[in-house]
């Protein structure tokens, strides 16, 4: 009996330890997010994460009316936390893994954008050649 228990016990490590690497690179990708503005327009976000070993960097890309393009310098994932931050620190955007989108909050300056980035992938929205 008690080497069945040791088996179990040793398959639920290896289990873990194997997919613990599967949910890094289910963030490596391409995300996408509608931002409501405070002028009520809405403007498309798009955040593309590259790994490299277990190292992650990225760009930021926020569409018209705003036109802007981030260097993401730092990224940090536990496997449920994701934690976005551009060099400078004036965008920072914290936010919760969900397999097939990152729930959380975008914060630029002393502004506040909650956000849902869906991965990006054909239908998930009507425009997806951003």
């Amino acid at each position: 009996m008690k080497s069945g228990i040791k088996w179990l016990v040793l398959f639920f490590v290896i289990f873990l330890s194997e997919t613990s690497g599967l949910y890094a690179q289910e963030l490596a990708g391409k995300w996408k997010a509608e931002i409501l503005l405070p002028d009520n327009s809405t403007s498309i976000v798009v955040c593309t994460i590259h790994q490299e070993g277990t190292n992650y960097n990225g760009v930021l890309t926020i569409s018209s009316p705003i036109a802007l393009t981030v260097v993401l310098e730092s990224i940090q994932f536990d496997g449920e936390k994701v934690i976005i931050q551009e060099g400078r620190g004036a965008i920072l955007f914290e936010g919760k893994f969900l397999f097939d989108k990152i729930q959380g909050v975008l914060t630029w300056g002393e502004m506040q954008f909650p956000l849902l980035f869906y991965r990006l992938t054909p239908g998930v929205f009507p425009d997806d050649n951003f």
